[in-house]
C-alpha cells in the first residue's frame, strides 16, 4: 500500500466504500423487488382461487357451464396465473385452462418467502393455491390455481438485472467522482507540498495560494505567516550580520556587500583606512566600558563627517573604513582624512572623565577603469598607507604606493620561509668565543642565530630579524636557537666554553614566566644557571618604571644567571641602573672598537667606560676586535676580556668543538 499514490489510495477508498454501500443496496433491493413481485403473483392467485370456489360451487348446484367457462378464462388471462383446473365431485376434473408447469426447482431467494411456503406443491401440476368447496359442510370440489412462476421468475431476472446496471452505473459515477475529488485533493496537497518546499529552500518570499477557507486553506495560510517569520528573522540576522553591534556601522561584511553594489556605478572610489591612536591605553587603563564608550563616539562623529553617499564601517578592534566615489580620485579624500582625524580627535566624555585619542588615516584610490577589485584589496591597499602613515606618526594621512606593496610582500613571503625553516630545523646556534687576551683562556662565548636557508644561504638575524614584524614568529626563533645551544652545553664538557650568553628581548622580559620558563629549561638537561649569562641591551635597563621587567630581571639574577649589559655606550643608561640592577659585566658596542688604535676620542670614551666598570666592580668585554693593534690598545687601557674576529669568527658547534679542541692540543 505504501507504494501506491496517495490519489489512487484515496480514489480506492471511494470504490471500496461505493461497493460495499452499493452491494448491500443491491441485496437488499433484490430481495424487497423478489418479495413484492412474489407476493402479487401468490396474492394474486389466492385471489383468482377464492373467486372460482364461489363459481364453482354455482356450477355444481345450478349447472352453469358458460359462467364457469367464462370465469375460468377470465381467470387464466391474468398475467400472474398460468392455468387453473375445476375439480367436481368425485375428484372428477370438470376443466382446465392453459397448461400447469408441473413440479420445478424454484430460486433460493423465492423459496425463502413465507407466502410461497402457502402454495401447495402437487406432484404432477406443480405449485398450486388450492381451494375447496363446501356445500352444507361437505366438500364437493375445488378449485386449484397455479401462479406462472416462470413469469415470475423472468421478471425477478430483469428487474434484477435492472437493479444490477443501476448499482453499477451508480457505482461507476462514484468512482469518477471520488477520482476527480481525489485529484482535486492532491493538487492542493501538492501545489501545499511544493510551496512549502520552495519556502524551505529558503525561497521565503514564495506564497501559497488560498482557496476557500478549508482546513488546505487554513493550512497554506499557517505556512504563509511561516515564511513571514522566517523572512523577518532571516533580514533580521542578514542585518546583524551586516551590521555592528557596537558602533551601529557597517562591519566588513557588510563593507564588501555594500562596496560589490557601490562598484556597479563605474566609478572612481577612495577608500580610507581609519585606525585610532592611544586607543589601547585608554581601554587598558580605564576599562572596556571606557573603550566602547570610545569607539561609539567616533563612530557618530565619522558617520557625522561622512558624504550621503559614503560607505563607513568598523571593520577591526579600534579600525574604521570609509569609501567614496570620486570623479577625480584624490578630490576629497585628502579633505575627507584630515575631517576624519580632527572628528576622533575632539575630546570624549565618560563619566565625568575626558578621553583623548588620535587617529591616523591610509588612503588608496580605485580608478573607475579598473575591474574586479574588491573591498579587501582596496582596504588592505588602504591598510599598506596607513602602515606608512604611522611609521611617519601619529595623526598623519598617507597615500598607498605600490612599493610599499611590494615591500610588503617580500616581508609575507620571508615570513612564510621563516615559519617553514622552524618546521625543517633551520635555525641553528653559532658560538663566537669570548676570551681573556692576557692568558688566551676562552672565558665564555655569545650565542647568536644563525638561518641555514635552503634557497637563501646562511644568514645573519641583521638578514632575516630586522625586517621581521612578527613578535611572535620572532621569539619561536630565538627560543628555538636558545634551546639548541642548552642542548649541546648539556651533552657533555668537552669542547665547550665555561658559559655562554643569551640575548633575552624586551618583549620577553615583560613575560611574568620568563624566569620560570628559563629555570624550567636548564633543570631538564641537569644546567646550572651560572652557566647561562643574560644579556640585556642598554635600552631596556633605562625603562626604570617597567616593574614587571624589572622583577624578571631580578628573578633571573636571584637564579643565579650573571647579568650583562650589551652594547654599552649607545643608550642612556644611568651609573644608578647599572648598581640597582647589579649588572656583572659591560659590553663595548663595537662602534667603540672599529679603529681605536688610531683615534684618541675613542680611546678617551673606552677608557671612561672601562674606569665606570673599575669604579663599580663591573667586569668590561670589548666586542668587535677585529686587528692586533686593537687588541693592544685595549690591554693597554685595561680591558683583557674581548670578543672579535681578531680571536674566531662566529661558528657553528661542531666547528666550535674542533676549535676549542685545535686550542687545548696547542696549549
Amino acid at each position: 500500500m505504501s507504494g501506491i499514490s496517495f490519489k489512487l489510495r484515496v480514489t480506492l477508498i471511494f470504490a471500496l466504500l461505493g461497493l460495499v454501500t452499493h452491494l448491500l443496496m443491491f441485496l437488499s433491493s433484490a430481495v424487497f423487488t423478489a418479495n413484492r413481485a412474489q407476493d402479487r403473483f401468490i396474492e394474486q392467485a389466492g385471489i383468482q382461487a377464492d373467486m372460482l370456489a364461489g363459481t364453482l360451487e354455482h356450477f355444481i348446484v345450478d349447472n352453469e357451464w358458460d359462467n364457469l367457462s367464462r370465469m375460468a378464462k377470465r381467470a387464466g388471462s391474468t398475467r400472474e396465473i398460468a392455468a387453473v383446473r375445476f375439480i367436481g365431485p368425485g375428484d372428477r376434473v370438470i376443466l382446465d385452462t392453459d397448461r400447469f408447469l408441473g413440479p420445478m426447482d424454484m430460486p433460493w431467494y423465492m423459496r425463502m418467502d413465507d407466502d410461497f411456503h402457502g402454495l401447495k406443491l402437487d406432484p404432477l401440476l406443480g405449485y398450486v393455491v388450492r381451494r375447496p368447496v363446501l356445500i352444507d359442510g361437505s366438500i364437493v370440489g375445488a378449485v386449484l390455481v397455479a401462479p406462472d412462476l416462470l413469469r415470475l421468475e423472468s421478471e425477478l431476472h430483469r428487474d434484477m438485472a435492472v437493479l444490477l446496471l443501476m448499482a453499477a452505473t451508480t457505482f461507476a459515477v462514484l468512482v469518477v467522482l471520488g477520482w476527480l475529488a481525489a485529484s482535486g485533493l492532491v493538487d492542493r496537497l501538492r501545489d501545499l507540498d511544493e510551496g512549502a518546499a520552495r519556502i524551505a529552500d529558503g525561497n521565503f518570499e514564495h506564497r501559497l495560494e488560498l482557496r476557500g477557507a478549508d482546513e488546505i486553506s487554513r493550512t497554506a495560510h499557517t505556512v504563509n505567516r511561516m515564511a513571514d517569520a522566517l523572512l523577518r528573522e532571516r533580514e533580521a540576522l542578514e542585518q546583524q550580520a551586516r551590521t555592528d553591534s557596537l558602533s551601529g556601522l557597517l562591519n566588513r561584511v557588510g563593507l564588501a556587500r555594500a562596496f560589490r553594489k557601490m562598484a556597479k556605478g563605474g566609478r572612481g572610489m577612495s577608500a580610507l583606512h581609519i585606525d585610532l591612536d592611544r586607543f589601547k591605553l585608554i581601554n587598558d587603563t580605564r576599562g572596556h566600558g571606557a573603550g566602547d564608550a570610545v569607539l561609539q563616539s567616533v563612530a557618530s562623529r565619522l558617520r557625522h563627517v561622512a558624504p550621503g553617499d559614503a560607505l563607513v564601517a568598523r571593520i577591526g578592534g579600534d579600525e574604521f573604513a570609509m569609501i567614496i566615489e570620486e570623479e577625480r580620485l584624490g578630490e576629497r579624500a585628502a579633505e575627507l582624512a584630515e575631517a576624519c582625524i580632527e572628528a576622533a580627535s575632539r575630546p570624549i566624555e565618560f563619566h565625568g572623565m575626558k578621553l583623548a585619542v588620535g587617529a591616523s588615516v591610509g588612503i588608496a584610490h580605485l580608478p573607475a577603469q579598473s575591474q574586479g577589485q574588491d573591498a579587501d584589496r582596496l582596504l588592505a591597499d588602504a591598510d599598506i598607507a596607513l602602515y606608512q602613515a604611522k611609521e611617519a606618526g601619529r595623526g598623519r594621512v598617507a597615500l598607498f604606493d605600490g612599493e610599499a606593496r611590494d615591500t610588503l610582500e617580500r616581508q609575507a613571503d620571508l615570513e612564510f620561509e621563516l615559519a617553514l625553516g622552524l618546521e625543517y630545523g633551520e635555525f641553528i646556534p653559532f658560538l663566537q668565543p669570548q676570551v681573556d687576551a692576557l692568558t688566551g683562556e676562552v672565558i665564555g662565548a655569545e650565542v647568536l642565530a644563525r638561518w641555514r636557508s635552503p634557497s637563501r644561504g646562511l644568514l645573519t638575524p641583521g638578514a632575516f630579524l630586522q625586517s621581521l614584524r612578527n613578535p611572535e614568529l620572532e621569539e619561536r626563533i630565538t627560543y628555538a636557537v636558545r634551546a639548541a645551544a642548552l642542548d649541546w652545553m648539556s651533552r657533555g664538557d668537552v669542547g665547550r666554553p665555561p658559559t655562554i650568553s643569551i640575548n633575552l628581548s624586551s618583549t620577553e622580559l615583560t613575560r611574568v614566566d620568563c624566569a620560570s620558563d628559563l629555570d624550567w629549561e636548564l633543570t631538564m638537561r641537569g644546567l646550572s644557571a651560572r652557566k647561562v649569562s643574560i644579556e640585556v641591551l642598554e635600552d631596556v635597563v633605562i625603562r626604570e618604571n617597567d616593574t614587571e621587567m624589572e622583577r624578571t630581571i631580578s628573578a633571573l639574577r636571584a637564579a643565579g644567571h650573571p647579568l650583562e649589559l650589551d652594547d654599552f655606550g649607545t643608550g642612556n643608561s644611568g651609573l644608578a641602573n647599572l648598581v640597582r640592577l647589579s649588572v656583572e659585566q659591560l659590553k663595548i658596542d663595537r662602534s667603540f672598537i672599529s679603529g681605536l688604535d688610531s683615534d684618541r676620542s675613542r680611546q678617551a670614551i673606552v677608557q671612561a667606560m672601562i674606569g665606570i666598570g673599575r669604579a663599580l666592580n663591573i667586569k668590561v668585554l670589548a666586542e668587535g676586535v677585529e686587528t692586533d693593534a686593537e687588541r693592544q690598545m685595549l690591554l693597554s687601557l685595561g680591558c683583557s676580556r674581548m670578543q672579535g674576529f681578531h680571536f674566531a669568527r662566529p661558528m657553528d658547534t661542531d666547528s666550535f668543538e674542533r676549535w676549542m679542541t685545535g686550542r687545548s692540543a696547542a696549549a
